[in-house]
């Protein structure tokens, strides 16, 4: 069903050729990336604000972030895509909004 590509990833509907000869598992792989840094830069953000207001914007900016990161792995996976690299959850956070 899913075989080791030579970036590390394939999907089963490619034939095991891998995201390279994919322009849509590249696209979702690159947009995952994005995402995952925009979570990242969101949570630090977070943990650094103290002002009242911003911490609000830092909460609702957390958290788009992360209904991103996974609606991007989301539709990677609907696709077929495996890696080793695609986290198993989504982004995890410390505290629940």
């Amino acid at each position: 069903m899913f075989r080791q590509g030579r970036l590390g990833f394939s999907s089963s509907r490619d034939g095991g050729r891998g995201a390279r000869d994919d322009p849509e598992a590249r696209q979702l792989l690159a947009a995952l990336t994005v995402a995952q840094a925009e979570f990242e830069a969101a949570r630090s953000y977070f943990n650094y604000v103290i002002e009242p207001d911003l911490v609000d914007y830092a909460i609702l900016r957390l958290a788009a972030a992360e209904r991103r990161y996974n609606y991007v792995l989301h539709q990677a996976r609907s696709i077929g895509l495996y890696s080793a690299d695609l986290p198993a959850e989504g982004p995890t956070r410390s505290r629940r909004f």
